[in-house]
């Protein structure tokens, strides 16, 4: 029996589940780095939020997010970033991460090295792209800290 409310099926539909690890199972495994892509297209296609900060890469790579931030909690995280999927990837999870969490622990929960062991199947040369995306939404904290002390 599933609990009210609930988006899981109490036995799969035929008609639309692949079987266990599906998401209408609610058994997924782990999103993958596509998972992170896809979502991070939908969500970079997000308006900007009140708090922006800004980063950029020598290679001309760039990542930009904002945030919404009410009584000292991160509500809402949106990102702007060049069209690499590593990078729209990194961000996605950087978002991800931080949704819900006070802005001190925010600023704790972002660290390139988890980010890169989140996605291991990243190349070895696109692994710099993870501080970048770290220090874009650092950033973007940091003027979050700024804006709540005022």
């Amino acid at each position: 029996m599933r609990a009210p409310n609930s988006s899981v099926p109490d036995s799969p539909d035929p008609a639309i589940c692949s079987g266990p690890g599906s998401p209408c199972c609610g058994t997924a495994g782990k999103p993958t780095m596509s998972d992170y892509i896809d979502r991070g297209l939908r969500r970079a296609r997000s308006a900007t939020l009140p708090i922006v900060g800004d980063a950029r890469h020598d290679a001309g790579q760039f990542a930009r997010f904002s945030l919404r931030v009410e009584r000292g909690v991160v509500t809402g995280v949106a990102f702007d970033a060049s069209v690499c999927g590593t990078l729209v990837a990194y961000c996605e999870v950087l978002a991800e991460w931080v949704t819900g969490l006070t802005i001190p622990a925010a600023a704790r929960r972002i660290r390139p090295l988890d980010l890169t062991s989140a996605l291991p199947l990243v190349p070895a040369d696109k692994r710099d792209l993870a501080l970048l995306a770290s220090q874009a939404l650092m950033t973007t904290i940091e003027q979050a800290t700024r804006e709540e002390r005022v």
